[in-house]
């Protein structure tokens, strides 16, 4: 062990960022765009969780027929195993709370003695209706004030129905999620939460970068055609349905990988649908909540539905959020301005100053544009860890990938962490 770990420590960089070096890692390296497919493979959660609705906005829309209340969801430890922490997980662009991958975190969180709080993406109808204060969402300092209010109602129904008392608080936000905790910690910094670790698994730093990426891939799904596009989506979730019966390990993953097959403008379709099949809901709740709460579109045009199913992330910043914020915020606004805005680059002090937050990513992410690692390298120093591979969160799951979660949380050593070996 102590030669693994000298072998480790020699990869810590110029800034004392921990780079993994490749021999240490044991997570197969597959094309960055089939890593990210095959975190839908992984099933959903075992152990013991609560659904629970809370209301917060009440606008009544379509005469009651949303649901406008916040959906969460609650995982507990067991009595004996129980650390009194508590960590709020912040899902990916457009995902709810029943996603797995979230929910899959949430159950390791428990069984590391951890309370979990599983919070929906802003980037979905339901938050837009139940939670967001102007009802536009994309930027990322008025969505985490929002954001806020939910986690602390949230916490409050436990608290009160269920007796819930923590003696710390922590979030995880992974994905764009990542992008919204970053802001949220920054907001909090000092106050209600005093949270104790903020950790981004996989965070882009620009929205709008991030878009364009996404959207590029999007049109290799419309080159496909719908019929050939249905029956890749088809085939994926098939194998991820009869691949989701089995806990996550490296033979079935295997397994997965070889039958999934696909080829690169195949993966490439997939990927951008999959972080974008959230965008036309999201539009039109924009619209809907609006017009309820304004009756007109305070400086955005009506979109027809044409452009409303097809609109992509590009086009929502571009149509929604910017004309929205010259008319009611910032009248010279520009479209590079709003992307410096909302992109984790503002947040350079506080990355330096905070002592509490860490990002985990991986070197072949290919919404990481350049100078991105050594951004986080030279900000974040040892609370910036690098794995050689795995593409956007395609090894979030990973038992090594897992440890460094946990080690983050509990205060351990990062580098014992990262090489541990044996089953979570």
């Amino acid at each position: 062990m102590k030669t693994s770990l000298l072998t480790l420590l020699i990869s810590i960089g110029l800034w004392a960022q921990i780079i993994v070096p490749a021999d240490k890692y044991t997570f197969p390296k597959v094309d960055p765009l089939i890593a990210a497919i095959s975190t839908s493979y992984v099933g959903a959660p075992n152990g013991m969780w609560a659904h629970i609705k809370i209301p917060i906005k009440n606008r009544s829309l379509r005469n009651g027929k949303d649901d406008e209340r916040v959906h969460f969801r609650y995982f507990w430890p067991y009595a004996h195993n129980d650390s009194k922490e508590l960590v709020y997980i912040l899902t990916g662009f457009g995902s709810d709370v029943k996603s797995e991958k979230a929910n899959f975190l949430a159950r390791q969180l428990t069984l590391a003695g951890f309370h979990a709080i599983v919070l929906p993406s802003i980037f979905t109808r339901r938050f837009i209706v139940a939670a967001s204060s102007e009802g536009v969402v994309g930027e990322f300092r008025t969505d985490a004030q929002d954001f806020l209010l939910v986690m602390k109602k949230a916490y409050d129904y436990l608290n009160k129905n269920l007796g819930l008392v923590v003696n710390k608080k922590h979030m995880i936000g992974y994905s764009y999620g990542g992008l919204t905790a970053a802001f949220v910690a920054r907001m909090d910094k000092d106050s209600f939460f005093n949270l104790s670790k903020e950790i981004l698994i996989n965070p882009p730093t620009n929205l709008l970068d991030a878009a364009d990426t996404v959207d590029k891939f999007n049109v290799d799904r419309l080159k496909l055609g719908r019929y050939l596009f249905m029956k890749v989506a088809l085939k994926s979730a098939y194998l991820s349905y009869v691949y989701q019966r089995y806990e996550p390990n490296l033979q079935t993953y295997k397994a997965y990988i070889s039958r999934l097959n696909l080829t690169k403008t195949q993966a490439r379709a997939l990927v951008g649908w999959s972080l974008t099949s959230s965008l036309p809901d999201v539009a039109q709740a924009v619209l809907d909540v609006l017009e309820h709460d304004h009756g007109d579109l305070r400086g955005i045009d009506q979109l027809s539905s044409n452009e409303i199913n097809n609109i992509n992330l590009t086009d929502y910043v571009h149509k929604i959020v910017l004309p929205y914020g010259r008319q009611n915020h910032r009248p010279d606004d520009t479209i590079e301005r709003t992307g410096r805005r909302n992109s984790l680059y503002v947040l350079t002090d506080y990355f330096r100053n905070n002592s509490n937050i860490y990002v985990i990513h991986n070197k072949d992410d290919f919404l990481l544009r350049p100078g991105d690692i050594r951004y986080f390298s030279r900000n974040l120093g040892d609370r910036f860890v690098l794995f050689p591979w795995g593409g956007h969160l395609g090894n979030f799951w990973h038992e090594q990938n897992m440890y460094t979660l946990l080690a983050i949380l509990k205060g351990e050593d990062l580098t014992s962490a990262i090489m541990s070996k044996g089953s979570l």
